[in-house]
């Protein structure tokens, strides 16, 4: 997928909704996962055919594998994909709409989106508003968003980019390789998080295949080429979205895109063809290579399980592993300070994000965060940023006597935080009312 840019590389503002960190709901179509119900395509203009293969002949060289014969080309409007999410978002169930409703109570309670940021409008509005193509691999269908009659500078960029997403699927399948890591014991375990990791994979290769691409056929300067091409009116008027769901969705193009390239830079495309027989375990395998070299992975500690104690009337909305990527994410977002927050990431060891829902109240909600370390000096280092982090927030905490304990009070958040030292692990509770922490404490 490839989406508006804002920098010149060209990797902007996609949403990483297959297996992002907080598994929230995906209403926009993920690449290859249920996208094949996208509007018909229009088929691509018969006399830019020749222009459309020169540029797959191009990227197929650039990338080193043969293009895929198989796949349908067209293109659609904006428009038409717009109006396409919002019909999808007003199909909604009210149990979906509740849901969804207890997903942005959560991220509220964690201070990572504001309280007037609206999941469904994101999702629905936003996030396809910036779309520019799409590859889908389940239907083996090209779409270029709102192109088809003149082909730009960025719009040629676009068709490599996703050009080498059926480049990889002709020769990989990449439906195969995401049903394939997903019968995986490691990521069940909690050992691995190939979810995430298969995505990071493939959109980190057609960004470098890309930018390969935008050097040989536009020169070393492409991206000063690339800022002077005019920009579309409703790029321009885009909405920004939450910081940390921003960075978030930018994962696989950023961090991802160094990964491949690191890769790339060590063994070339054979390395990086090596990788899709065994991908990146994990985000801290993503963010260092030397631990994807050593196949560090997760050390699988397990959440407590708090069904039983939460009480009744609610129940488990959604427990994913929060990886390295996600604990720096989450604390770049609440501290502002980028030292900071990877100081907080580094060390890790494993986590998970669970959230607990009152099915009656869909605002009233339980978070619950389970981190584990190396060491207890990387466990340190996170709490220091974390007591750091409420003491610029003015909220009232205060360490349990004689207990590794932490409990907080703010408006509409009550928080209780408890860490290990034999094993390096700590549990953060926060609850929108102090009865329902008190109860699973």
């Amino acid at each position: 997928m490839r989406s508006r840019a804002r920098q010149p590389s060209g990797a902007a503002r996609a949403l990483r909704v297959c297996g992002l960190g907080l598994a929230l709901l995906a209403l926009a179509a993920c690449s290859g996962g249920g996208g094949s119900h996208l509007p018909r395509p229009t088929p691509f203009d018969p006399a830019l055919a020749a222009k459309l293969h020169d540029i797959r002949a191009k990227a197929s060289e650039v990338r080193g594998l043969p293009p895929y014969e198989k796949v349908k080309e067209g293109t659609i409007t904006q428009e038409a994909l717009v109006n396409y999410a919002k019909a999808q978002a007003g199909k909604m169930t009210d149990d979906e709409k509740r849901e969804l409703d207890s997903y942005t109570a959560a991220l509220r309670l964690l201070r990572l989106i504001g309280p007037q940021d609206d999941l469904l409008k994101i999702f629905s509005e936003d996030y396809p508003a910036n779309i520019l193509g799409i590859y889908l691999p389940d239907a083996r269908e090209l779409v270029m968003i709102g192109g088809g009659q003149q082909i730009g500078m960025s719009d040629e960029l676009t068709l490599a980019h996703e050009y080498t997403h059926s480049f990889q699927d002709g020769s990989f399948g990449i439906e195969k390789l995401r049903k394939r890591w997903e019968k995986s014991t490691t990521e069940r375990d909690g050992h691995s998080q190939y979810g995430e990791t298969i995505d990071c994979l493939v959109e980190g290769d057609a960004v470098v295949s890309e930018r390969l691409y935008a050097e040989r056929a536009f020169g070393s300067d492409w991206q000063q080429k690339l800022q002077q091409e005019p920009a579309e009116a409703e790029a321009q008027a885009a909405t920004p979205l939450p910081e940390f769901l921003d960075r978030a969705f930018l994962f696989n193009y950023q961090e991802c895109g160094a990964f491949v390239q690191a890769l790339y830079n060590k063994g070339g495309w054979g390395a990086v063809n090596a990788a899709y027989e065994k991908p990146p375990a994990t985000t801290e395998q993503v963010l260092h290579l030397d631990k994807y070299e050593s196949r560090e992975v997760s050390n699988g500690q397990q959440p407590v399980d708090l069904s039983k104690s939460v009480g009744k009337g609610w129940a488990l909305l959604d427990t994913s592993q929060f990886g390295e990527f996600d604990v720096y994410n989450y604390a770049l977002t609440m501290a502002k300070d980028d030292a900071a927050a990877r100081i907080a990431a580094a060390g890790w060891g494993g986590g998970w994000l669970s959230i607990y829902r009152n099915k009656e109240q869909s605002e009233q909600v339980l978070v619950q965060l389970s981190l584990s370390w190396d060491t207890n000096d990387d466990m340190n280092e996170f709490l220091a940023v974390f007591g750091a982090i409420l003491d610029a927030r003015a909220v009232q905490w205060q360490i349990q006597q004689g207990q590794p304990e932490v409990n907080w009070t703010a408006d509409g958040e009550h928080g209780f935080l408890r860490w290990n030292d034999t094993k390096a692990r700590v549990d953060i509770l926060i609850a929108t009312d102090a009865d329902t922490l008190g109860r699973v404490r």
